[in-house]
């Protein structure tokens, strides 16, 4: 209903306009070049391309300033053509202009300006129209403005409707933007709370159960092996503790980790490994979205680890590019082929999960040995 009353006006504004061009081509004077049809002719330009532009700009004519101004242009030259054309279209032009721009205002102060304006313009039509002008033609002229005036009206509060229920499905969407936020929330908490009852206590009980562990070693005498094996596995009990708080803080709206902490992974890994890596920033760093930083940090962690479980290597490099298309990460190592051999033998579902990662951010993850090692590449479109 709505979108047939909105080709309804522009409609009756093209007939309008065939109208009032009709009249001034065969009303004296006519449009010229010179003269009093220099006049007409100017008004009858502006003021059909007055209607023109509302037409295809759809102009709301009571936005400011625009839609008044436009609205302004088209009366002066409908007022123009009625001075100048008195027995012509250009009255009926100025009572038609008159009703529209009287529709755009409040109901209190449109009927009182439509009633004034419509009896000045008659008053007008009366003076200078002709000497054989009829009250008859008075009244069809002034019956013309009050049907505009009545469709402008039933279009405003038409298009006050449409708002309105525009209004109420935002505001309905937000709701349910709301309920899905408020749902995924609990459900992120319920996750928090099973990891740390199960993961965060299963691993402080071990962390526990290896520092034992490894006093016991000590105190007794053990091979010095085995007390480094014990001390190395404690370490490890203790980074996976952390990285389980972690989790868990980023469930419950904590920061998660991004870039910045690849510094301390790298660290961390020349630490317990004894393998040199070399970590590099290449372009002008930027913030990225909280998922996809969490996806740069959990790829670099993932792959590291495979470097320390099932590769020989030598050095390690590490490489973050930041450019113009997105974001790239590269996780490379050197040295002797992968201990499990084939491509990605051996890695299990870590990078799996990273790869799936990668595709709900419209991203990529590849996986692949190289002539000296094993190579991991992340790539982030920009914008993720």
């Amino acid at each position: 209903m709505v979108r047939q009353f909105r080709w309804m006006l522009p409609f009756f504004a093209v007939v309008l306009g065939a109208l009032v061009v009709a009249s001034a081509v065969q009303t004296d004077p006519a449009p010229a070049l010179h003269g009093r049809g220099l006049i007409v002719l100017i008004a009858l330009v502006g003021y059909l391309g007055g209607l023109g532009w509302g037409i295809v700009h759809r102009t709301r004519l009571q936005d400011p300033p625009t839609g008044w101004r436009l609205l302004a242009v088209i009366g002066a030259c409908a007022l123009a053509l009625a001075i100048v054309q008195p027995d012509g279209a250009g009255t009926l032009a100025l009572f038609i202009t008159l009703g529209v721009a009287c529709s755009r205002l409040e109901p209190r102060r449109a009927i009182p300006g439509f009633t004034i304006g419509i009896v000045a313009a008659t008053a007008l039509h009366k003076l200078v129209g002709p000497e054989d002008t009829t009250w008859g033609d008075l009244v069809i002229a002034d019956a013309s403005a009050i049907i505009f005036f009545y469709l402008g009206y039933i279009g405003r509060q038409f298009r006050i409707g449409q708002d309105r229920a525009e209004r109420m499905v935002e505001e309905l969407e937000a709701g349910r933007e709301a309920q899905a936020a408020a749902i995924a929330l609990r459900e992120r908490g319920r996750t928090a709370r099973e990891m740390h009852d199960v993961l965060a206590h299963s691993l402080s009980a071990l962390a526990v159960q290896l520092e034992g562990t490894r006093l016991l070693a000590r105190s007794t005498g053990a091979d010095p092996a085995v007390v480094e094996a014990v001390e190395r596995s404690h370490r490890l009990a203790k980074d996976g503790l952390e990285e389980a708080r972690r989790a868990i803080d980023a469930l419950r709206g904590g920061d998660m980790p991004g870039p910045d902490g690849l510094s301390a992974l790298a660290d961390a890994f020349e630490e317990q490994t004894g393998v040199p890596i070399l970590l590099r920033t290449e372009g002008a760093p930027r913030e990225l979205p909280p998922d996809a930083r969490l996806a740069i940090y959990r790829t670099a962690q993932e792959a590291l680890t495979n470097v320390r479980r099932h590769a020989a290597a030598e050095r390690v490099e590490l490489r973050l590019r930041y450019a113009a298309d997105g974001t790239w990460l590269t996780v490379q190592d050197h040295g002797r082929r992968a201990v499990n051999g084939s491509a990605e033998a051996g890695l299990g579902y870590g990078l799996t999960g990273m790869r799936e990662r990668a595709e709900l951010l419209e991203g990529r993850l590849a996986a692949a040995p190289t002539d000296d090692g094993f190579r991991v590449e992340l790539y982030l479109p920009q914008g993720r």
